[in-house]
């Protein structure tokens, strides 16, 4: 682990106190001054607090966050300094490092899941043949043609890849409407509010998959959600053709934009 992802994962499960049972300094003064230091629970040096030279840690593993924890600088002091070391051994910060961070594990792990970038966890199952879809539509290729439209294909997949799997949901949804819709009726409808809806359809602008009509034609809805066709599709309309070989299903429509599963296409 990088040594920044380790300071992070150190500060996280500190909640901001010093990792010292019973102690509770903040580590970031009302100031803003920030004093807490990196205490090892084995020391790297021979002379050091805690060192085992039969455990042979590398730097790696003296480095690691499961050797570390954060503390104030009087704990730390406390626990280093050569007439109380014996009373603080490894095993015994061990289980008051445990303690300590377990009071803040599931806190630290949901703010880490809200700064997850999920495009990059973005699993694609690419097609292979398109036999499927092809034969569905009508569509009769050569050998040839056939692998080149599964290359583009694979390109429209990763380039969904690269979507919020909130804004593919929404994508998908409208795909799957069998009539222009305004923000107030996808709201109604999908049960999210304007306030979100409009928030994604930000991001399908951005990336050219969708916007929102700020001027809606006679007969269109207000604040209408329409689809745009992506450079990706090179003059195909793919949602279309998506739609009428998932016979307006949603489910299937689903399975490909927002699970990113293009092996139903086979």
């Amino acid at each position: 682990m990088a040594l920044g992802q380790v300071a992070r994962e150190l500060w996280l499960l500190s909640g901001n106190e010093c990792t010292f049972t019973g102690c509770g300094e903040r580590l970031i003064r009302e100031d803003g001054f920030f004093i807490g230091e990196v205490a090892h629970i084995h020391g790297a040096e021979p002379t050091s607090a805690r060192h085992d030279p039969v455990l042979a840690l590398d730097k790696d593993a003296l480095r690691a966050a499961s050797n570390l924890m954060l503390l104030c600088p009087n704990h730390h002091t406390v626990i280093d300094h050569p007439q109380g070391r014996n009373e603080h051994p490894a095993s015994k910060l061990q289980r008051m490092k445990k303690k300590h961070e377990d009071r803040f594990r599931r806190a630290a792990e949901h703010i880490e899941a809200l700064f997850t970038d999920h495009t990059r966890a973005a699993t694609v199952h690419y097609a292979a043949t398109m036999c499927g879809f092809d034969a569905k539509l009508g569509y009769v290729y050569t050998a040839g043609e056939r692998a080149q439209n599964v290359a583009h294909v694979k390109v429209i997949a990763d380039s969904l890849a690269g979507v919020t799997p909130s804004a593919r949901s929404l994508l998908a949804f409208l795909v799957a409407a069998d009539d222009l819709l305004g923000t107030a009726e996808v709201s109604r409808r999908s049960k999210r509010s304007s306030t979100d809806i409009r928030r994604v359809m930000e991001e399908l602008d951005r990336l050219g998959y969708a916007y929102q009509e700020t001027e809606p034609e006679e007969g269109e809805p207000r604040a209408a959600l329409k689809l745009r066709p992506h450079d990706s599709f090179d003059g195909w309309d793919f949602w279309g053709d998506l739609k009428n070989f998932c016979d307006g299903d949603a489910t299937g429509i689903e399975q490909v934009i927002v699970d990113l599963d293009f092996t139903l296409l086979d």
